[in-house]
């Protein structure tokens, strides 16, 4: 990828982060504002955007590559179950949850599926929507169960099935696969709305960054940890593990950004659902997500 396409898509992300940033501090973003274009976001642009990136024609490639591409997700979220096991026994057990949840669940399927389909184009969004299966596969099961013990098989499984995004994967692989395709209005107007997702998506990721009032007491050493471990090291095991094997470049591309991406502002709300430390799991997820605006277009600049 050019250089010069890297630093088009940092001014992007900035721009549209600074316009989200000072539609909070005018009075203009309130918090119910924020609610509903999550719900927006996740409900209709993202499904839309998923949607449209599976019309190509189907051929026995693209069958492997998504099979391939499942896969790589699948060991990226065994990488982070490692790294749970392990990497946090220093911490306070409250903030251990914290961290553990917000390792597993990344904000891949907000603002990383409209980042990759933005840089790698339709396709792109197309593999990556497989590739964040086993992430929201393993948020849903071993994620919730930092918090909630003793969870109900079927209840993950229901969870899962009826998520957004993959109900959107499931409507875009009957598409593909029949060869079947939706009148040409409807198909534009699905790119329309998925065309949303990437500004929409950063503008409310910039009104969570407004909110930040006391930003000293959020350089700490263990956020750091954390922070380090979420935005460079988890991708860099892909990035490594995808030349070791020959995976296609494309493939380990878009796995390496949905390994990098900021914490999951979800981590958020089931902390505070479950009486977890909150306010650590606050600060992780605005760390990250500040910071992801420098790492991303470097792994892009990398890869």
């Amino acid at each position: 990828m050019a250089i010069h396409k890297i630093l088009t898509l940092q001014g992007i992300l900035f721009l549209l982060v600074l316009t989200g940033i000072l539609l909070k501090w005018t009075g203009f973003f309130p918090e119910e504002g924020k609610a509903i274009l999550t719900d927006i976001l996740i409900y209709v642009f993202l499904p839309a955007n998923i949607v449209a990136s599976f019309l190509v024609t189907f051929n026995a490639d693209i069958l492997i590559r998504l099979i391939v591409i499942f896969l790589l997700g699948l060991f990226q979220q065994v990488s982070c179950l490692v790294f749970n096991r392990y990497a946090w026994n220093h911490f306070e057990p409250e903030e251990k949850k914290v961290v553990q949840y917000c390792t597993l669940c990344s904000n891949a399927g907000f603002i990383g599926l409209s980042i990759i389909g933005d840089v790698f184009g339709a396709q792109g969004l197309m593999y990556a929507s497989v590739g964040t299966i086993p992430q929201a596969i393993t948020t849903w099961s071993a994620g919730l169960s930092y918090f909630e013990k003793g969870q109900n098989t079927r209840e993950v499984i229901k969870r899962v099935a009826v998520h957004p995004g993959v109900i959107a994967v499931y409507i875009g692989l009957f598409l593909m696969l029949t060869g079947l395709r939706p009148p040409t209005f409807v198909a534009n107007t699905l790119r329309m709305l998925g065309g949303c997702t990437l500004p929409i998506s950063m503008i409310v990721i910039g009104a969570v960054l407004g909110e930040v009032t006391d930003v000293k007491s959020m350089l700490n050493g263990k956020i750091w940890y954390f922070t380090i471990i979420r935005l460079l090291l988890l991708p860099l095991i892909i990035f490594v593990a995808g030349w070791i094997f020959h995976i296609p470049r494309l493939l380990t591309n878009i796995i390496v950004l949905v390994a990098g991406m900021p914490a999951g502002s979800t981590g958020v709300l089931f902390a505070a659902k479950y009486k977890s430390d909150y306010i650590f799991a606050t600060k992780c997820v605005v760390v990250t997500t500040a910071l992801s605006l420098i790492t991303i277009p470097l792994w892009c600049l990398l890869m």
